[in-house]
């Protein structure tokens, strides 16, 4: 046989196919996961070691992830398709100050946030999930005396009430 004739050698991404039962296309290396879903390759793997990652095939010292699995997973923590939303995007959808936005998570009573690089980052539907449920506590808030905060949330209510009614107001206007 001459070197063309050949048959190429299997390499381990391709190994790893028989064992995983699943397609070359969707297995990832650790590089591509974490361009998949904007982690960094030491975080992946410190989730890795501490047993709280996405599953994972390990081949020597090298993990290979399904693309589902891992999406599932990154989903479940905010990460993925979704771009992520700084400190600054949260501070205009909500309407408040970018330091109020830092003194609620300091006080454990702000959005669910991740570290991306050193930078807080949030996933969008977590930040609408946590101002819808801020939002729906004012008369609460109200009766516990905390009445600057109730009148800020009151606020927001409004403000969001009237981008829904603008909101409808275009679509109909749209529609006819």
């Amino acid at each position: 046989m001459t070197r063309a004739e050949t048959p190429p050698t299997a390499t381990p991404r391709d190994q790893l196919l028989p064992a995983t039962g699943k397609p070359a296309s969707e297995v990832l290396t650790t590089r591509e996961a974490c361009e998949a879903i904007g982690m960094g390759r030491e975080a992946l793997l410190a989730h890795m070691k501490r047993g709280t990652g996405p599953t994972a095939v390990q081949v020597m010292r090298h993990y290979r992830f399904h693309r589902a699995d891992l999406m599932a997973w990154a989903a479940e923590r905010g990460l993925g398709d979704e771009p992520a939303l700084d400190v600054l995007a949260v501070a205009a959808f909500t309407g408040l100050d970018a330091k109020t936005v830092y003194n609620r998570l300091s006080r454990g009573c702000g959005p669910p946030a991740i570290r991306r690089g050193g930078r807080l980052r949030f996933h969008p539907a977590a930040v609408a999930a946590w101002y819808l449920a801020t939002t729906t506590t004012g008369e609460q808030l109200a009766k516990l005396g905390t009445r600057a905060l109730a009148a800020e949330v009151e606020a927001l209510r409004q403000q969001v009430l009237a981008l829904r009614a603008e909101i409808t107001h275009l679509r109909q206007e749209e529609a006819a």
